[in-house]
């Protein structure tokens, strides 16, 4: 009789931002809006200060970019301690701009995210690291 093998899956429980551009960019918005409400990634980019502004939004997603991944890689690290096969973290909380860290991070284990930013942008990434972890 085959020995049995045991798959150790986590699923990542996290606050957060959604990662997605659906109404509008919500990575570049100092807060969660409510449904309805007007974010600074909608105003006319004809303002007075538009440049600082734009500037503004590009430093919050960094700060948000840097966040998430801290959080992803220390979780990472926790699970491949204890031998975790496959993570999966909640639909919308990974920015595609993290995946290729997160990869790295994922040592043997499986991860799954990010799968609603894959785009025309971002499949070419999605592709490699699909493939690098396959035939590892």
């Amino acid at each position: 009789m085959p020995a049995h093998t045991i798959l150790r899956a986590a699923v990542v429980q996290l606050d957060y931002q959604p990662a997605a551009s659906l109404a509008y960019p919500y990575l570049e918005e100092p807060a969660l809006l409510n449904e309805g409400e007007q974010g600074i990634a909608t105003l006319p980019p004809d303002l007075p200060n538009a440049e600082t502004l734009q500037a503004f939004r590009s430093e919050v997603r960094e700060a948000y970019h840097k966040a998430v991944l801290h959080r992803a890689t220390s979780v990472l690290k926790k699970l491949n301690a204890i031998g975790v096969d496959i993570v999966v973290f909640p639909e919308y909380s990974i920015p595609a701009s993290c995946l290729e860290e997160i990869g790295h991070a994922a040592g043997s284990a499986i991860v799954v995210a990010a799968s609603h930013t894959v785009t025309s942008d971002t499949l070419g990434l999605c592709n490699d690291l699909f493939i690098q972890r396959k035939f590892m």
